[in-house]
């Protein structure tokens, strides 16, 4: 926008606009002014609305965090005045709605699902179950009295064998099952569960039940507080299940979806007792010493070739992208 002023006419006007415009004295007394969008002339009138528009912020001083040594942040902190710098504790994060670890772990009888019915280990695990049967019933009445919970050692590992088979069976998609995965899985066992799920392909079916299941160890104990209660029941699978393991090439790392395999497993479900709205969740697994360790991951590598040999194909690959340069 061009704009032409006489200076003998309007000669305050135009010294007033020249201090904040960029302007060029032409032949004949006149002055051209050059207006554009960054050089238009300030007005005063906005003054507090363009203030607004600008937040004054105090940022902290990069170089105080730089500090090598204990010795050099304190002495730095003393001249300006501020504080001496906290010490870094070794604090773990504290989760109330469950237990991160196991209370009372049962441990079981070695053998246990591959003794004969007519042996004497069978007939010893029997008698050994009868007697432990005894102090399971005391304790699930303390939850029905003390707690109020409609509990029974009967009734539940039907509940938990619901609970179970639902859990492994959203691991197939955890992204999109992430919310119903944290009210079966306590945040102990969640972890667990997912870890390295993100880039693999988790197939899982359960089969049939090869015995019934059922309560082998009930626990209650408190956490940080005698009013804050917690109870862990563990329960005895011994199912028919299929896995599959795939990596993100769709390559089969551990399993077979076509092969049926015997396994027995001790599950803990937990349950908040403080916690009125509180949830029986899967919350570990107990793996007895004498167990068999699992197959490792079979993994596919591409077979490294000879030196020879890769330095030749290198050579081949150089001579005919010189060739076609050439050409």
């Amino acid at each position: 926008m061009m704009a032409r002023v006489v200076s003998s006419s309007l000669k305050f006007k135009v010294n007033s606009i020249s201090r904040c415009l960029p302007a060029t004295q032409l032949a004949g007394g006149q002055i051209e002014i050059q207006r554009w969008s960054n050089t238009k002339a300030w007005n005063p009138k906005w003054r507090k609305e363009r203030a607004l528009k600008i937040m004054k912020m105090e940022l902290p001083d990069v170089d105080l965090y730089r500090m090598k040594t204990l010795e050099q942040a304190r002495s730095v902190r003393k001249k300006l005045g501020l504080p001496p710098p906290r010490v870094a504790l070794n604090e773990s994060p504290i989760v109330i709605s469950s237990s991160m670890h196991v209370f009372d772990a049962y441990v079981p009888p070695e053998g246990d699902g591959k003794a004969s019915i007519i042996s004497k280990e069978f007939i010893k695990q029997k008698a050994i179950g009868a007697r432990k049967g005894i102090k399971l019933m005391g304790k699930a009445r303390d939850l029905r009295k003390k707690y109020g919970l409609d509990f029974s050692v009967n009734s539940f590992p039907e509940e938990a064998q619901e609970i179970y088979t639902e859990g492994h069976k959203l691991l197939e998609n955890v992204k999109d099952n992430r919310y119903r995965l944290h009210e079966l899985f306590t945040e102990l066992a969640y972890q667990q569960a997912t870890y390295g799920l993100q880039l693999k392909s988790f197939r899982w079916s359960l089969v049939q039940s090869i015995e019934p299941p059922k309560v082998v160890h009930v626990c209650t104990e408190q956490m940080m507080h005698k009013d804050n209660m917690f109870a862990q029941v563990t329960v005895r699978f011994h199912t028919k299940q299929i896995l599959a393991i795939y990596d993100r090439f769709g390559r089969l790392m551990q399993g077979s979806e076509k092969l049926v395999k015997d396994c027995l497993e001790y599950v803990i479900f937990e349950r908040h007792l403080s916690n009125k709205y509180g949830m029986w969740r899967i919350h570990a697994k107990i793996i007895p010493p004498w167990l068999p360790h699992g197959r490792t991951v079979l993994r596919t590598m591409r077979k490294p070739q000879p030196v020879e040999e890769a330095v030749a194909e290198e050579t081949a690959v150089e001579e005919t992208a010189a060739k076609e340069t050439a050409v």
